[in-house]
């Protein structure tokens, strides 16, 4: 009874059309301000974003092309263009790869892996899809998807792996002088070739860099030898077995 009595004053007033604190137009007036408030700082975040994003992707025509599309429809009120063509780039525009990070080794002769993370991925999105559809720039060269990624779900983000033909000098090991050792049997036909394998940087696989390590042999492209012999302190031999009808 005591609170009905407290609220019939306040329902007669507003039955009789008299302003209440509700109605006042001052407060009426914060509320609107503040609502455009929000909405110029909402856009100042998106002008920013695009900003961002517009010099990551000036090296890159494709989604130069796609930041002028955003920035059109920012300009038509926030209304969508339709650019059918662009519709894989636009499921990845926010997604990139931070800075490519290279294997401390070599992955094999020639070729070094490197690794990175894909930000600003949405938690419920297909994680490997947004991987294999974000391209990355690694030693100048763009490259489109991943030799392989790796999901670490649900909090550990995803890695993309690239195996890169980085042509560095510390993963193009080179063969010395080659030596023939005669045919392999009698009526084999096959005549065994052998050389030495130099300038293996310190800690590298010396079997992975051999087996891997092309040579011209007798005038034939060999893309690696036939084995490969580790003799430790003596370094490791590539052995190939060269046709001979001699043999």
């Amino acid at each position: 009874m005591f609170f009905l009595m407290l609220a019939l004053p306040i329902l007669l007033i507003a039955l009789s059309g008299q302003p209440t604190i509700w109605s006042l137009p001052h407060l009426r007036t914060t509320y609107d301000r503040g609502a455009t408030d929000r909405r110029e700082s909402e856009h100042f975040q998106q002008q920013n974003r695009l900003s961002t994003e517009k010099e990551r992707a000036s090296q890159d025509p494709e989604l130069r092309g796609e930041v002028d599309k955003y920035q059109q429809a920012d300009r038509n009120g926030g209304e969508a263009v339709q650019h059918p063509e662009n519709v894989d780039l636009h499921r990845t525009w926010y997604q990139y790869w931070d800075n490519p990070q290279p294997a401390e080794h070599c992955f094999s002769y020639g070729r070094r892996e490197y690794t990175a993370t894909l930000r600003n991925v949405p938690f419920f999105a297909d994680w490997t899809e947004a991987c294999k559809k974000t391209k990355v720039e690694i030693r100048g060269i763009v490259i489109e998807k991943p030799s392989y990624c790796e999901i670490k779900w649900p909090f550990g983000g995803v890695i993309g792996h690239w195996i890169v033909d980085s042509g560095e000098a510390a993963c193009l090991p080179y063969w010395g002088s080659f030596t023939d050792k005669g045919c392999t049997a009698k009526g084999s036909r096959l005549r065994r070739i052998q050389s030495r394998l130099w300038n293996i940087q310190s800690g590298e696989d010396w079997m992975k860099m051999c087996t891997t390590a092309p040579a011209v042999v007798k005038g034939v492209n060999f893309a690696k030898p036939t084995t490969c012999d580790d003799r430790g302190f003596w370094g490791i031999y590539g052995i190939w077995e060269v046709e001979d009808l001699k043999c």
